[in-house]
């Protein structure tokens, strides 16, 4: 095979990869559902992501077959040994626990795949034409949750949930949501300074974005979701600056991000009918405290092992019924049924 005739191959390849990202992450993921509450990527409730998930995977591994070759870096060695470790608890777990675990097992099986696949095509164009397909796969749930909150007070087969008054894009839930918003913002950062020359309207746009998705977090009244994405954009921004030895840039985009991610939700748009009791910024952090002491002592007590995947929900139920026993005028809250993350 001449130079060429591989140089096309390859470029076919890409454009193969390329066009199922996009229907994975542009046209499968935004199809709305009406049976959970969670939707987008969250493969059970969204058939077409599995679609799109099933295209994927043949072509990329197509591809990888046509191409006779395997790229393998010390990455891949990192995901497999995070993968190994994560399922590391089914050696001694319950098998009861596939009853309700398994699908987020299986979920992270096909994110790891996905990657690996993504990954066999290295070039810095490829890249970020994926990084590209994402960014706007942000601003679409940018652009949704904005007209959600703002536009559409009845729900409709688009706005699913719309008449609960929080903007929740397509996924129906407000961290998952405030998660994908934060990164379409670190990726309207990476593109800033990616490109060959800020001009004035990349700058313009970004901090619209960032402003933008800052404000969603605080229309839908997320809190771990609007910590996160403070963090992760502060890291970003200081791994830019302390690179490009310019700080001003940054520290005006952190400040924008702080500063509207912690104005009061009352002073803007609501229903006539509407009344909005929450508090300035984040609002109390109410049982968190609780939960985060009973988790420690959960993780205390078997600092290496774990429980076992899908047994910590039982374990911690246990440990919180201890701490009612030992404190009769405490309030409960459904918050304290689950460690909201038990990877963690």
């Amino acid at each position: 095979m001449s130079f060429n005739e591989s140089k096309q191959r390859i470029k076919f390849f890409e454009i193969s990869i390329l066009c199922t990202i996009f229907f994975t992450f542009i046209l499968s993921m935004n199809y709305p559902s009406f049976t959970s509450i969670t939707g987008g990527l969250f493969t059970p409730s969204n058939s077409t992501t599995w679609l799109g998930y099933a295209l994927l995977m043949f072509v990329g591994v197509a591809t990888t077959a046509l191409r006779r070759r395997i790229k393998f870096s010390i990455i891949h060695v990192g995901y497999v040994a995070c993968l190994a470790l994560f399922l590391l608890p089914l050696i001694y777990s319950n098998t009861s626990f596939l009853k309700y675990e398994y699908m987020t097992i299986l979920g992270i099986l096909a994110a790891v795949s996905v990657i690996f696949v993504i990954s066999q095509h290295s070039g810095n164009k490829f890249k970020r034409s994926v990084l590209l397909i994402l960014y706007l796969s942000s601003l679409i749930q940018t652009f949704w949750g904005f007209t959600q909150y703002y536009f559409i007070s009845d729900s409709n087969i688009l706005f699913v949930l719309a008449d609960q008054r929080l903007p929740l894009g397509v996924f129906n839930q407000i961290n998952i949501f405030s998660t994908y918003l934060s990164v379409g913002s670190l990726l309207a950062i990476y593109f800033l300074y990616a490109a060959k020359k800020q001009t004035a309207l990349l700058m313009v746009i970004t901090f619209i974005v960032i402003i933008i998705n800052a404000h969603l977090n605080v229309l839908a009244e997320t809190k771990t979701g609007r910590v996160v994405s403070l963090i992760a954009i502060g890291i970003y921004l200081a791994h830019f600056a302390f690179n490009r030895r310019s700080y001003m840039l940054p520290i005006c985009l952190l400040l924008c991000s702080i500063i509207f991610s912690f104005t009061p939700k009352q002073w803007f748009y609501e229903q006539p009918e509407e009344t909005i009791t929450s508090p300035i910024g984040i609002q109390s952090i109410g049982v968190r405290p609780i939960i985060y002491s009973l988790s420690f002592d959960l993780i205390a007590q078997k600092p290496l092992t774990g429980y076992g995947i899908g047994s910590v929900r039982k374990e911690f139920a246990l440990k919180n019924g201890e701490y009612r026993q030992n404190h009769p005028n405490y309030l409960d809250s459904g918050q304290v049924a689950h460690v909201h993350n038990e990877i963690l």
